[in-house]
């Protein structure tokens, strides 16, 4: 038995541990795997003349995309495509902002539509600030 099957076996017995049957269990593994699949690399991530990385700590960098030597810091769609790539962390942080914004909590106008008018403008606000950050 290979390390990962292991793993999945053990995370399997711990759900049913707590009650879930084998199948609901395993469904419980699967969907966390498939989340992990669809996960990035926390922030915060730069780039240069031929990659997108992401900063780990000091002078530690672990590459994330990387382009073909011929282009270089002078070819202008590199840059703009780089710095798009660059910001992704923060493109997702600020959807989840968006995604969060609840009258009742994030506007004095409360649960109404003054206070979701509120929160359209909040999210806007935060969706032109990471649009200009991807424009440069």
């Amino acid at each position: 038995m290979n390390n990962d099957t292991e793993n999945y076996d053990k995370r399997v017995r711990k759900y049913e541990a707590e009650g879930l049957t084998r199948s609901d269990a395993q469904g419980v593994v699967d969907a966390e795997d498939l989340k992990a699949a669809r996960a990035i690399s926390p922030g915060p991530w730069t780039w240069g003349s031929v990659y997108v990385a992401r900063h780990i700590n000091g002078m530690e960098y672990e590459h994330i995309a990387k382009i073909p030597e011929h282009l270089n810091d002078d070819n202008p769609q590199w840059c703009a495509n780089a710095r798009a790539i660059s910001l992704v962390p923060e493109m997702i942080e600020a959807l989840q902002k968006i995604n969060s914004l609840d009258p009742s909590v994030d506007s004095s106008e409360g649960f109404n539509e003054w206070g979701e008018a509120d929160c359209f403008n909040q999210a806007q606000t935060i969706a032109r600030a990471i649009l200009k950050r991807i424009e440069g």
